[in-house]
């Protein structure tokens, strides 16, 4: 392909003092016009940042827009409000790394080093210990621990772990399943990994091999079918943290000086083909470590469009012109079969969430849009296509005119 013929948003953001001594540059976006407006940069996400240790990871953000990072080596979880103020919520002791709210409860949950927590998200006290590493398994005889994890809308888990091992734990603790992969899968190392419930697969990062690896998955047990395992795209130096947009194209951590995308967030359609990257530069090795979309569990909150990146030192934003990914609910899913027009399953409530605003409506009723202030933006009536709701157990829902909306249940 002549790349001559691409369009493309590419930007340096350089910031320096009055006395022109220091310069700090966050990094290049070099993007597809179609991802990225020209002239985009990339910014801190706290407005003042304390000394951090080695490998920020995890970063999740919470239906209000606060976002939650880990500092591995020290066990810190920090969280950024969304005027950038950064506070500490907790230590969790010598190790923290991948973070994710549970569909379920809404609460945050840690990996650890021999345990995985569900944990208060104003006070950071445990609520509940999900998974425990009783053998020493997931520490590989020492070092490591719980690594991340994905989560189904019902609220099972799958998470990964810093050698051979994947696994599952069912939200009702009765099924736990050690995927132990031998010698001749290489070194896994697994890392990222991100459940698309809606398609029936699911990612995961094979760090140890350089390349991000895809399965089916079971759409009633959610076990894996490791027998259809299969690469993803090109190679990728130390693939460390995963995460998806609203369109299906996979962002990629390269958490590696070496190879084609170094320090980068490389960005890949749903075929696997690279469109693009987002070189991170730092004072660190370590400075593209994990990614994540502001957008929330539910498909709420005040930045669907921001693309948090963690680092050596701290957590960083870019603004792009897709949102990410909103998963699965509990309850159904919500599936476009026209503009503005969703199939989904009657529940007693939607929430309905767009780029700009976002509401609740009770089956059949009122759909009320509300921008993230809470001042009521309209509303339009809309009524349940009873003929299809009888044939298929569906609702018919369509927004009102000019709405972009994504319409998810929620419990």
């Amino acid at each position: 392909m002549n790349s001559a013929k691409i369009s493309r948003c590419c930007c340096a953001v350089v910031c320096l003092s009055m006395s022109m001594t220091a310069a700090q540059s966050y990094g290049t976006i070099n993007l597809p016009a179609s991802l990225c407006e020209s002239g985009t940069v990339i910014q801190r996400a706290a407005t003042s940042t304390p000394p951090l240790n080695q490998w920020c990871e995890g970063p999740a953000v919470a239906g209000n827009g606060t976002l939650f990072f880990s500092e591995q080596l020290s066990g810190n979880i920090w969280k950024v409000a969304l005027d950038g103020a950064m506070t500490k919520l907790v230590n969790v002791g010598t190790y923290s790394n991948g973070l994710d709210f549970h569909p379920l409860t809404g609460h945050l949950v840690v990996c650890e080093k021999s345990r995985i927590t569900e944990r208060d998200t104003a006070t950071g006290a445990v609520l509940k210990t999900i998974a425990l590493d009783d053998a020493n398994a997931w520490t590989g005889g020492g070092s490591g621990g719980s690594n991340d994890l994905t989560f189904a809308s019902n609220g099972d888990m799958f998470f990964t772990s810093w050698n051979q091992h994947l696994y599952f734990h069912s939200n009702d603790g009765a099924v736990h399943t050690d995927w132990n992969f031998p010698a001749a899968y290489g070194t896994c190392n697994w890392n990222g990994i991100e459940y698309i419930e809606e398609k029936g697969f699911i990612y995961v990062c094979q760090y140890g091999k350089n390349r991000v690896v895809t399965f089916k998955v079971n759409a009633t047990t959610h076990q894996i079918d490791t027998s259809t395992m299969k690469q993803f795209g090109p190679a990728i130096n130390a693939p460390d943290g995963i995460t998806v947009d609203s369109n299906y194209n996979v962002y990629v951590c390269s958490n590696s000086a070496q190879g084609s995308y170094p320090n980068s967030v490389v960005v890949l359609d749903s075929s696997g083909k690279a469109l693009g990257s987002i070189k991170m530069a730092q004072a660190n090795s370590s400075v593209a470590v994990n990614c994540v979309f502001g957008t929330s569990m539910s498909g709420g909150g005040p930045n669907p469009h921001t693309l948090y990146v963690t680092g050596d030192s701290g957590a960083f934003t870019i603004q792009l012109k897709v949102a990410g990914r909103v998963r699965p609910s509990a309850t159904a899913l919500a599936i476009p079969f026209r503009k503005n027009c969703y199939h989904c399953r009657p529940a007693l409530s939607f929430r309905v969430s767009g780029y700009y605003d976002h509401g609740t409506v009770s089956y059949p009723g009122t759909l009320a849009f509300f921008n993230f202030r809470g001042v009521k933006l309209a509303s339009a009536v809309y009524k349940a296509d009873k003929s299809a709701m009888m044939s298929s157990g569906m609702a018919v829902v369509r927004t009102a005119a000019g709405k972009t909306a994504r319409v998810t249940m929620v419990r």
